[in-house]
């Protein structure tokens, strides 16, 4: 099935780290669709000038407050879409990404890319610790409860970024010393996000309905793989 009919408009939640990059690689390859892009009313120049340059480069910005709008008001918003991807993640309070996921379903959009854009929370399951993964595994109840939407969780493991955060505590700068996590023998999956945002944008615009109502795993190169292909 050529999906060119079905997602004419599409809208990417957030234009931050991970949504820069979806953004650039959703207009490199759409063709003839529109690309949307869902941000708060900027209030600096550097923002405005940001929305600016999406604009000449095709994407339509809309100016909406998703955090402070009730489910019907951002559902209604939603309705005019064909598929909604969400770029916001861990800086939202807790339930923004239920509350999202419910006015996705209640729009009945064609296509959600919902923010579990990380770790495999089925693995994981309830009871982490971590209130936002037991959200992440609801939302994934969510969609997986409903026919009429379809959906695509893209697992990359950890953002590249968080590598480097000191709240992560592997690589610590201040004393020039890396840190294993339990043990040397753990391994674990980091990629960038400009490897996310083209494969995001390769799943929704060249593969899908194939990948659809399915977990997908992606990454970038890992440090393995190129040791091996050298």
């Amino acid at each position: 099935m050529d999906n060119s009919a079905i997602l004419q408009k599409i809208l990417v939640l957030g234009c931050g780290e991970l949504g820069t990059e979806v953004l650039k690689n959703l207009n490199e390859l759409k063709t003839d669709k529109q690309v949307y892009v869902l941000v708060r009313e900027p209030k600096t120049k550097e923002k405005k000038k940001k929305l600016d340059q999406w604009k000449e480069a095709g994407v339509l910005p809309i100016c909406f407050d998703l955090l402070g709008s009730p489910e019907e008001e951002i559902s209604g918003l939603f309705n005019n879409f064909d598929a909604v991807i969400t770029c916001i993640g861990y800086g939202t309070p807790l339930g923004t990404q239920r509350k999202i996921t419910k006015s996705v379903l209640k729009a009945k959009v064609k296509l959600y890319i919902p923010w579990q854009f990380g770790v495999d929370y089925d693995a994981i399951g309830y009871g982490s610790g971590q209130d936002v993964f037991d959200e992440q595994l609801q939302v994934r109840e969510l969609i997986r409860a409903q026919s009429q939407t379809d959906w695509i969780i893209i697992s990359t493991g950890v953002f590249m970024s968080y590598l480097f955060e000191p709240f992560f505590g592997i690589v610590d700068k201040e004393n020039s010393r890396i840190n294993a996590l339990g043990s040397w023998s753990n391994t674990m999956t980091f990629t960038t996000p400009e490897d996310i945002g083209k494969l995001t944008a390769q799943l929704i615009l060249k593969k899908y309905p194939k990948t659809k109502n399915e977990v997908v795993y992606v990454a970038g190169d890992t440090v393995k793989n190129l040791i091996k292909a050298y």
